[in-house]
């Protein structure tokens, strides 16, 4: 029985034994595929990273580095074989700022069974920095097994200064967009705002929910209310909406008295529309300062007048006492007939003659004061059809009497051939007077000075006034034309005449020039044009 008993338990041993076995030749035979599936993989793996542009490797389970592509000699200047000796080589050519990166990286990578990327950066053999852009993923076998991580390794230095570049950029736009004095409006094609700065909300007091909805239409129709025209606002928006690679410029006016000057263009991406691009002005204080200025300007041309007008009161004086001194005559001689005919019938014909002097006379005086009143009453510029001569020969008579004084030769050289032009009378005349006021004041007694005019070319004529008095130094001739800037003693001039006749000239178009030699005389030449481009007969502002 005992051995009975033993052989019962051999057998059954012999039999856990042999399923023992079974089971182990099954586990080698699973195991060998599994190497030889790894085997396998891995080969792929090696196949593709020694050919790939990444630096690529696969770290094992005990930290040891089992492939390293050929790739990490480009992108770090170390060859395979120096990170498969040094496991560490990774973690010591990252910078020491972004090691705490990398060792957290690293510890995640082994506990997190999930992809993961970071970006850090290394310092190459040769010194260079390099931004890499890392990710890893954990190896397992079919049965679950940790095998390691793969990992890839991009060089993104390029892309990361561009994008450094392009932050820049932007900063710089935005800085720049909100800087401006200009509220500015992008909206795209579906007419939806991608872009505005706060000087935009401000200008058109925009709610924040309204600029938060990013709705142009809510925008506008917020806006409009302020308008002074608001159909005709809308109605070019619209126009330049269905015509996308428009240009526009207009002003647009408030009914708080507030002016903006409008301009709008299409923003494009190459030759590509993608939305447009609206800038608001305001220019309200910018047109209360011009109309304020143009106020002054007319105020100081008119005290100029003032001024000339005075100097003209001596001539004036003397114009008008001659025909005034025939009046008394003829009224006096009148007065001796009534007297002396008693009731005899006065001779009709000597009656008559004297009545007509003083009409003669009368008539003399009004056209004196009629003169005088029309160069000081006007200010604003009114185009006309003149003769230049004949402008010319009417300021000389003012100063006539003055250059008799004087003992001054007045030489004309007026050109018959001269054409009639378009301009102003009063302010040409203005400019004449002032210039031959100072060619009187340049020469001393028994001076010469002449006046000049002529055809130029097709478009212009010219009038020119010379004189042969002390000249101008060169140092002084580039200041002439500034505001308050003479040459004469105080209280005998201004310094505003010679500035005052350069923007009137500018202002009809023409050019003023001068020419000037110590010891030898001056010459100034207006020149006009026959007909100003914007002239229009009667008043111009």
């Amino acid at each position: 029985k005992a051995h009975e008993k033993l052989e019962r338990r051999v057998e059954e041993r012999t039999i856990e034994l042999r399923v023992i076995n079974e089971k182990l030749i099954k586990e080698i035979e699973e195991r060998k595929r599994a190497e030889e599936h790894l085997r396998e993989a891995e080969l792929r793996y090696r196949t593709v990273a020694d050919f790939t542009h990444d630096w690529e490797y696969w770290e094992t389970p005990d930290g040891k580095l089992r492939y390293v592509s050929p790739s990490s000699e480009r992108i770090t200047g170390y060859k395979p074989d120096e990170f498969i000796n040094n496991p560490q080589l990774i973690y010591e050519i990252t910078l020491p700022d972004d090691r705490v990166i990398w060792n957290e990286h690293y510890h995640n990578s082994l506990q997190v069974p999930n992809r993961r990327c970071i970006q850090f950066r290394i310092r190459k053999k040769d010194g260079e920095a390099r931004w890499i852009e890392h990710v890893c993923q954990p190896v397992t076998d079919n049965r679950g097994n940790f095998l390691g991580v793969r990992a890839s390794n991009r060089d993104i230095t390029i892309r990361q200064r561009a994008e450094e570049r392009l932050k820049d950029t932007l900063s710089l736009l935005s800085a720049t967009l909100e800087s401006t004095a200009d509220g500015i409006l992008v909206v795209d094609r579906n007419r939806k705002i991608v872009s505005f700065n706060q000087k935009f909300v401000r200008m058109w007091k925009i709610s924040d929910s309204i600029i938060e909805s990013r709705s142009d239409e809510k925008a506008l129709a917020f806006v409009v209310d302020q308008l002074d025209d608001p159909v005709g606002f809308m109605t070019k928006i619209e126009e330049l909406y269905n015509r996308p690679d428009s240009e526009s410029f207009d002003l647009v006016t408030f009914k708080d008295g507030r002016v903006f000057e409008r301009y709008s263009q299409p923003q494009k991406i190459g030759d590509a529309i993608i939305g447009r691009v609206w800038s608001f002005r305001d220019i309200t204080e910018r047109r209360k300062a011009e109309k304020a200025l143009r106020e002054s300007e007319q105020l100081l041309l008119q005290a100029h007048k003032m001024e000339a007008i005075g100097r003209l009161a001596a001539g004036v004086a003397h114009e008008i006492n001659n025909p005034l001194a025939i009046i008394n005559e003829k009224a006096g001689l009148m007065k001796d007939y009534f007297e002396l005919s008693g009731d005899s019938e006065i001779k009709k014909e000597k009656f008559i003659n004297l009545i007509e002097a003083i009409f003669d006379s009368v008539s003399r005086c009004r056209a004196i004061t009629h003169r005088l009143l029309g160069f000081s009453r006007r200010v604003d510029i009114s185009y006309d059809i003149i003769d230049l001569n004949g402008a010319v020969k009417e300021i000389i008579e003012f100063l006539e009497k003055e250059i008799l004084f004087r003992n001054i030769r007045l030489i004309l050289n007026l050109s018959e051939e001269l054409p009639e032009i378009t301009t102003d009378k009063g302010q040409i005349q203005q400019v004449l007077l002032n210039i031959l006021n100072n060619a009187i004041d340049a020469v001393d007694k028994g001076g010469i000075i002449e006046v000049l005019t002529g055809v130029k070319d097709e478009n212009t004529v010219y009038v020119s006034v010379k004189d042969n008095g002390h000249g101008i130094p060169k140092e002084i001739l580039k200041h002439i034309f500034e505001p308050f800037y003479t040459t004469k003693e105080k209280g005998r001039g201004t310094g505003l005449g010679l500035s005052i006749s350069y923007g009137i000239v500018q202002k009809l178009g023409g050019t003023i020039n001068v020419d000037s030699e110590v010891n030898k005389g001056t010459t100034f030449t207006v020149e006009i044009p026959k007909k100003p481009k914007d002239a229009k007969e009667g008043k111009f502002d």
